[in-house]
């Protein structure tokens, strides 16, 4: 049911004919788990489905995922909505119904209640076939009104408390404050080689390059709404430059077209400066939504998770002429880095930081907050090193099944302190099938910086009678600490935290043994190779 786009390898615009094989297993194991806390834990009132199918069965009409899942198993009462133009390709690009007559009436019976497009025009048509009848449009109406009348559309303004807000609380200052922390606790330090961030007095000049400095493209990546003041990564870095440092700026290379001109400026002024920020990545011209992409050649999709070949190029040029290189990724997702994980001291991933995305970033680069953000994905080295994306598998995906070693774990992420993790405690090393486990860990900062560390708790089920993850993120917590402060952290793992799902798609809880590991990365050597603090761990044993 979740939104997912699909890179195809078939003809151009059969995207959205994508059918995704799945074992029942892997779907209710690693696909749906999330989706189904969001829709019986926080009390989701809309569902959308998605473009492709599953298993043969196009998402928006899937007696699997709407009728026996979605509102079967889960008791979902709200509404479902298409994604747009969804409808449309059941008949046009997944042939399961012969015209729109027929993919109306399938979508409504299957739990569809409103189609973002325009294919339900066509159910008066379905109606006088006898394809559908009026209580099935009474019911996909019911639900949809209900929603409309939860969110307060159908009461006067006085009694709807949304309504008595004006436009100017969107960009206050409470708000832009919050977009500054949001993008500093994000921002991951992949690697920071001598010590070179933060930048300090001893640094004299800089030197700025780069194709996603000056732009606003890299802060704001697809979905945004716009703000009156807008933060680019030159602009933050100007406006916290410490007094007497120099600065200078050359754009040095484009996104993605080659450089016309033969005179290359760069190259001679970088290597002179003490530190080059060398602001490089992708923009939502490279990747997003379809449309939105205007450079990419695959509508949108990364068919390759590389840094532009011309990027790539101009800073193996500044590091020959011996730059020191800080390099400043904007993106979306993984980049394979190659060997310019080695070439650059230090390498910052910002994502696509937001409206405050500059200050935050030169915050990090000059050291008025110490980064603590963490990778949510796992890095891999090359696009060689994942399953081809028809095979839904979960063999060798994610960290919790990825054998292959990440060139950035999921989890990991630097600071500019040293932590430690110590004294795990488990309040029994042997429990009864369905009960919790206290666990305790205590946390210290052996740096000179105050700093925030992300806490992680994984599981791994180590006596499974049927294939499980490698092991499990369960939870994780976000203390700040003073230099030499330790602080005592407690976790509860529950039996829910235990189960797998076993051959017959259903959820229990075996006994046997299991392994709780603390740290501040996924479990693994990659991690502690790149600068993780080594993690903690302990086996239980559920009998």
């Amino acid at each position: 049911c979740a939104k997912h786009y699909a890179v195809h390898s078939g003809p151009e615009g059969q995207r959205h004919g994508f059918d995704a094989r799945v074992s029942p297993r892997d779907l209710r194991a690693t696909y749906l788990p999330a989706f189904k806390k969001l829709v019986t834990e926080a009390g989701v009132e809309a569902v959308m489905g998605a473009y492709n199918r599953v298993n043969g069965e196009a998402c928006c009409a899937s007696q699997t995922l709407l009728v026996d899942i979605l509102r079967g198993e889960w008791g979902f009462q709200g509404h479902v909505v298409s994604d747009c133009g969804a409808l449309n390709d059941i008949h046009h690009h997944h042939h399961v119904t012969a015209n729109a007559v027929g993919t109306s009436a399938l979508a409504l019976k299957m739990g569809c209640d409103l189609s973002c497009g325009e294919t339900y025009r066509h159910l008066a048509e379905a109606v006088a076939q006898g394809l559908v009848d009026e209580a099935d449009i009474d019911r996909a109406l019911g639900r949809v009104l209900a929603t409309r009348f939860k969110l307060g559309l159908f009461d006067p303004p006085s009694e709807v408390p949304f309504a008595g807000i004006p436009m100017s609380v969107v960009g206050c200052d409470e708000h832009r404050q919050l977009a500054h922390e949001a993008a500093l606790k994000s921002v991951v330090l992949l690697k920071n080689e001598g010590g070179v961030l933060p930048i300090t007095d001893s640094v004299r000049s800089l030197y700025v390059t780069g194709p996603t400095a000056g732009s606003v493209d890299a802060l704001l990546g697809n979905y945004f709404g716009l703000s009156d003041s807008l933060t680019t990564l030159l602009e933050g870095i100007v406006h916290r430059l410490p007094e007497g440092i120099r600065v200078e700026y050359r754009l040095g290379c484009l996104l993605i077209q080659p450089t016309v001109n033969p005179i290359d400026v760069a190259m001679v002024e970088a290597p002179r400066s003490d530190v080059c920020i060398a602001c490089m990545g992708l923009t939502p011209q490279l990747e997003g939504e379809e449309g939105d992409a205007l450079v990419s050649t695959a509508q949108g999709d990364r068919p390759d998770i590389d840094l532009p070949a011309v990027q790539v190029q101009f800073l193996k040029g500044l590091a020959a002429k011996g730059a020191r290189l800080v390099l400043v990724l904007t993106g979306g997702g993984p980049i394979a880095l190659g060997e310019l994980a080695d070439l650059a001291q230090a390498i910052l991933f910002v994502w696509y930081p937001g409206q405050e995305g500059g200050h935050a970033v030169a915050d990090i680069l000059f050291g008025h907050a110490a980064p603590s953000g963490k990778l949510p994905v796992t890095f891999p080295h090359s696009l060689a090193d994942l399953p081809p994306f028809e095979d839904y598998s979960m063999a060798g995906r994610t960290y919790r099944y990825m054998a292959a070693e990440p060139l950035y774990p999921f989890g990991f992420g630097l600071s500019y302190t040293a932590f430690a993790y110590q004294d795990l405690r488990l309040s029994q090393d042997s429990l009864t099938v369905g009960q919790s486990l206290p666990i305790s860990v205590t946390v210290t900062n052996n740096g000179s910086v105050e700093a925030e560390e992300v806490v992680q708790v994984y599981l791994a089920d180590l006596a499974a009678s049927v294939p499980v993850p490698l092991h499990s993120l369960v939870a994780f917590q976000r203390v700040r600490l003073a230099p030499d402060a330790s602080q005592t952290l407690t976790f509860t793992l529950t039996p829910e935290m235990m189960m797998l799902v076993d051959d017959r798609s259903a959820s229990r809880l075996e006994a046997g043994e299991f392994r709780v590991t603390v740290g501040g990365c996924s479990p693994g050597p990659r991690g502690q190779a790149l600068g993780a603090p080594p993690p903690v761990s302990a086996v239980f044993t559920v009998v």
